[in-house]
């Protein structure tokens, strides 16, 4: 980035089921405070649309699958899925630590950064959205950005996407949307 000239960025969810997001994240912070860039840095949460999305047509996606396929991407019995941290409150706790640590930054700056709408559930944003709160941190998500996303996210909030994400607390001034393709007229507003 630096050689293209480029000097602030919003870091958005390189890093996924790594079994050590922290550890990752660490790094990734470490380097953009070496490299002397402005940074925000998205510390990913998901809890749902593992395999496909909205959640709900996983079970009927993967028994369309042949079961050789369907044994690749299906969770074992008795393993539970995670990513990034973890949980909603593991999220936050790990957002605490890394306030600790780069909280009073005047380069860096943290956000919470659910990939998109699709991937947290209602119970998680708000979770996030009441940490956001305490330690005055924003979001930072990809929305509306592609035409599958679209639908997806028509069907999951009838009421309109940011409408619903405005309702859990989500958006506010601290809120960065990327992409948002196909907003409407009320979303806009």
């Amino acid at each position: 980035m630096l050689k293209n000239g480029i000097t602030c960025t919003i870091q958005s969810n390189v890093l996924f089921g790594t079994g050590d997001y922290e550890t990752q994240i660490r790094a990734m912070l470490e380097a953009y405070d070496a490299s002397g860039m402005r940074a925000a840095v998205s510390v990913g949460a998901q809890d749902q649309g593992w395999i496909v999305y909205p959640q709900q047509d996983e079970a009927e996606f993967l028994a369309g699958l042949p079961e050789d396929v369907r044994k690749e991407f299906g969770t074992p019995p008795g393993k539970e899925r995670t990513a990034y941290a973890g949980d909603a409150a593991a999220t936050v706790a790990l957002m605490d630590r890394l306030l600790a640590d780069y909280g009073d930054h005047p380069r860096i700056h943290l956000l919470y950064g659910p990939a998109g709408p699709q991937w947290l559930s209602d119970g998680a944003f708000k979770v996030l959205a009441d940490g956001a709160r305490q330690q005055d941190v924003g979001f930072h998500l990809h929305c509306l950005e592609t035409r599958a996303q679209h639908a997806a996210l028509q069907r999951l909030y009838p009421e309109g996407v940011l409408e619903h994400l405005d309702g859990l607390g989500v958006l506010g001034p601290k809120s960065s949307l990327a992409h948002c393709v196909f907003l409407t007229g009320r979303d806009m507003e």
